[in-house]
């Protein structure tokens, strides 16, 4: 299947369609590889062919190796994805969601809206407090089942996770991706006497735009899905409505029965997602404390044969050589899954050659997207080694001494947007760039006192323009591994997501805009 067509059964009763088809993400990405390549030649030929210079002209080959690169830098999210894959497709062997979800189902008929509300807000939650984005893709194979079988869509789900977390990173709170990376960089260049930024400086007006892009976002959510549960020809994805019954195979009359094994593997699928969400937020940033770090060492102290141990020079510790809950990277959640699996398959045990294919074919199920996350990667990675990555960034550094607060506000978001476009990784953003435009942020704008754009106010427009590329762009692996999941192709998306993207994207500046009008203080 590929990620930007949708699925075969797509032809017309009356008439069979014919005309220009919508590129596929592989033509895409390869175009604007090519164009990167293209401006590299003419970035060097402008500024002299000097061999120690910035800028390093890439060659056609380099198609091709970016890619390879790509896929190298891309590992971990890529077992991940495999990992994820593996898990699902022996969770779903032994019907244990079909099984839940039809209880689920049978218990809250009639109140599905109310079901979405707080899935959305829950979502949302989490995002805004740890940048949850890739977390969300297993999401997708529990939800879209309930919400076919409720009468909605799988574009219903793309609003539920995609851009409910997706809302709460664009409008991260606390998010240390953002505040921690983002902030330790500038402290460094701050003049002396202004103090040190911390999480805290700028919340209120984080939480403000918070409210008001998820309130925007949540109306047109429930406008939709109340429109299309009126009128179900209303759907953007109608004409996909029988194939994605089959697909996602969730039949009301054949719900299986809820045995006790089956029960035990729901407690194992649940309890690994909270695992999931609790091993990935900061405790020691949220709380300032760290009692994970303290269960670390109780297990490697007392449970070396499990978590191993290590020992640590600078403490002088021994230490466990599992990382402490609460610092996970995908490395952590691919593990988390990876053990998941096998419990899952204990309990469902249907022989060593099963389990054995069934990883192998989990895995494969998830090829293609992992062959897209590498090339969009590959872009990046192009991006950086001819050297416009650096161009785009110093331009952030001029014009942040140059203009009005307000309008400077507007630029920096759009500028902040086209670079995140290339580097749609928020920490990989805020570790790229920050620590190059912390010196013009930092001295050409008022910090801590008076109006204007200040320096918490300048991450939050980074937050919000990453946010909005990590929803609606093809360089982003999440945004679209979640579109191929939901079978939505992206000319589909961007025909019918374009009020719901504008909203956000206008919403977006206007706030920024606004919050340099606000006198004093740490609000903005």
């Amino acid at each position: 299947m590929g990620f930007f067509s949708d699925t075969k059964n797509r032809k017309k009763k009356n008439k069979k369609r014919k005309g220009i088809t919508s590129p596929s993400v592989f033509c895409i990405i390869f175009f604007l590889m090519f164009l990167v390549i293209g401006i590299s030649w003419i970035l060097y030929w402008v500024n002299g062919a000097d061999p120690y210079g910035k800028f390093h002209p890439a060659g056609i080959l380099e198609l091709f190796t970016a890619p390879i690169k790509g896929f190298v830098n891309s590992g971990e999210i890529i077992i991940f994805l495999f990992m994820i894959s593996a898990f699902l497709r022996i969770v779903n062997k032994s019907k244990a969601l079909d099984a839940g979800i039809g209880t689920i189902f049978l218990k809250l008929k009639g109140k599905e809206l109310t079901l979405i509300i707080i899935l959305f807000f829950t979502f949302m939650l989490c995002g805004t407090t740890f940048g949850m984005c890739e977390a969300t893709i297993p999401f997708y194979f529990l939800l879209i089942p309930i919400l076919l079988a409720a009468g909605f869509d799988s574009y219903t789900a793309l609003l539920v996770i995609t851009f409910g977390a997706g809302i709460g990173v664009l409008a991260s709170t606390i998010n240390p991706m953002v505040y921690n990376n983002a902030f330790n960089a500038v402290n460094k260049f701050l003049p002396a006497g202004w103090g040190e930024l911390s999480t805290s400086t700028g919340m209120v007006w984080r939480i403000v735009s918070l409210v008001v892009l998820a309130s925007f976002t949540l109306g047109y959510m429930l406008f939709y899905t109340h429109r299309i549960r009126k009128n179900p020809q209303k759907s953007i994805m109608y004409d996909l409505r029988e194939a994605h019954k089959e697909k996602f195979h969730f039949d009301v009359k054949k719900i299986p029965e809820l045995t006790t094994k089956r029960k035990w593997i729901i407690v194992c699928f649940a309890t690994t997602f909270i695992l999931l969400i609790v091993g990935a937020i900061p405790w020691d940033t949220i709380t300032g404390l760290n009692g994970f770090e303290l269960l670390g060492k109780y297990l490697a102290e007392w449970f070396p044969y499990i978590a191993g141990q290590s020992y640590d020079p600078v403490t002088h510790q021994v230490v466990s050589n599992i990382a402490d809950v609460g610092s996970w990277s995908v490395f952590e959640m691919a593990f988390l899954f990876f053990i998941a699996t096998f419990i899952v398959a204990l309990i469902n045990w249907q022989g060593e050659k099963e389990f054995g294919n069934d990883i192998v074919q989990g895995a494969a199920d998830f090829a293609g997207v992992a062959l897209i996350v590498a090339i969009a990667n590959g872009f990046s990675v192009l991006l950086a080694e001819t050297g416009i990555r650096d161009v785009l960034i110093d331009s952030v550094s001029t014009l942040a001494t140059t203009l009005h607060p307000t309008l400077f506000a507007l630029i920096l978001f759009i500028l902040f947007f086209i670079i995140s476009i290339f580097i749609p990784s928020m920490s990989g953003f805020a570790n790229a760039v920050f620590p190059t435009v912390g010196p013009a942020l930092s001295g050409g704008i008022d910090a801590l006192n008076g109006t204007g754009m200040t320096v918490s106010g300048s991450v939050l427009g980074f937050s919000m323009a990453n946010g909005l590329v990590n929803l609606t762009m093809p360089t982003a692996g999440p945004f679209v591994i979640c579109l191929q999941i939901c079978d939505i192709s992206l000319s589909r998306f961007y025909k019918s997501s374009y009020i719901l993207v504008g909203g956000i994207t206008l919403l977006s500046a206007l706030l920024l805009m606004i919050g340099t009008l606000i006198p004093g203080g740490r609000i903005f």
